[in-house]
């Protein structure tokens, strides 16, 4: 609102507020633009205590804040509108304005404890000037930091559940170890095959069907018989005989 000189006074309302809700910016602000503060604002507590009154966590939110946004405070246009609004909020404070201390409150009770997002927001940014000390209390990997509680590991191949058909017993037993007495790894969902008796029941039905078609098979198999073909040296030795 204040660089497209829309909503001056608006500008001004909102920048109050901020500062009265996060006195802890502007201090270390100022230091990262290179401003030296007036004598007003270096002695007195409402911005200079701030920091050490604020919350772990809102520290390091406040630090990101610096550390990302420093650089657009340092326009020769923001400095002195930011000065003249950091005097109307200490006149703010000396008057005991009720928002003063109902920011208080707020910041008391919104900020116990930095999510993990945020955790990992701060390592995969690497920002030098943003430290948290939660950090050093649980392991980091390096190709995955804190990851999310309900990720999705995609490197886990996922159980497939079969249920034992013809079909699939009778590729089952192409293979050489297969036994027909087992399952062979064969997992039943619950509910397809009944009750556990009708299951146990079903599955050696199907076990004997399978040794049946497999017997059948290999009596099939070994009653074959090729017929004796003449190699091409005999039929041509035949033709030649007048």
């Amino acid at each position: 609102h204040f660089q497209l000189g829309q909503d001056v006074e608006l500008a001004h309302h909102l920048l109050q507020n901020a500062l009265i809700m996060f006195p802890g910016v502007l201090v270390p602000l100022l230091a990262k633009c290179g401003v030296q503060p007036d004598s007003r604002v270096s002695s007195h507590p409402f911005f200079t205590t701030a920091e050490t009154s604020q919350s772990p966590s809102l520290a390091v939110l406040v630090q990101l804040y610096v550390a990302r946004c420093y650089h657009i405070w340092k326009e020769s246009e923001l400095l002195p509108w930011l000065e003249r609004n950091v005097h109307t909020v200490l006149d703010r404070v000396d008057k005991r304005d009720p928002y003063i201390s109902d920011c208080e409150t707020k910041r008391s009770k919104r900020y116990p404890k930095l999510p993990p997002n945020l955790h990992r927001h701060i390592i995969l940014s690497d920002i030098k000037d943003v430290t948290c000390s939660e950090l050093s209390e649980s392991p980091i990997l390096s190709f995955d930091p804190l990851p999310p509680v309900d990720s999705i590991n995609l490197y886990n191949r996922p159980t497939r559940y079969q249920n034992p058909s013809a079909f699939y017993m009778f590729f089952r037993s192409l293979m050489p170890n297969f036994n027909p007495n087992q399952t062979g790894g064969v997992l039943e969902e619950p509910g397809e095959m009944g009750e556990e008796g009708d299951g146990e029941g079903a599955a050696v039905d199907l076990r004997r069907s399978v040794t049946s078609l497999l017997d059948a098979m290999r009596d099939l198999l070994s009653n074959i018989h090729m017929p004796d073909v003449p190699a091409e040296g005999d039929i041509d030795s035949d033709e030649e005989r007048p």
